[in-house]
């Protein structure tokens, strides 16, 4: 396991709204999740490279990394969210969630958004 702490950068796309919050990102765009282990910052093996990885990895992780990334002054997965996806919407609400709230808060939250983006790319509606 690579113990390299590793940040996203943001993403200049173009295109189909929805299909983008629904792709695939890069190394350099991905959710690497860290947590605190012995008074360091480590990497979880754990990465993402799109929303649908993001909730499975949230399903898995230790609940420390979770709290990690979820702090009352800066919250990481609201970040990734809209700099990457460029998904206000959700990010908004993933920004509402604490690190105390139940993991399966946060994951429903995820979900029901993707469902919703994979509808209206069948549909072919732009995102609001």
């Amino acid at each position: 396991m690579d113990n390299t702490i590793k940040r996203f950068v943001r993403f200049d796309g173009s295109g189909n709204k929805n299909e983008n919050l629904l792709r695939t990102v890069s190394d350099e765009e991905a959710f690497y999740l860290n947590m605190r282990r012995g008074g360091k910052i480590v990497h979880t093996g754990f990465v993402a490279h799109s929303l649908e990885m993001f909730v499975d990895m949230l399903r898995k992780v230790d609940r420390k990394a979770i709290e990690y990334h979820l702090r009352e002054d800066y919250n990481d997965f609201a970040a990734w969210i809209r700099d990457v996806f460029r998904d206000e919407k959700l990010a908004s609400e993933v920004a509402d969630m604490q690190w105390w709230e139940p993991r399966s808060k946060l994951i429903s939250k995820i979900q029901e958004r993707i469902s919703e983006l994979k509808s209206r790319v069948v549909a072919k509606v732009d995102v609001l």
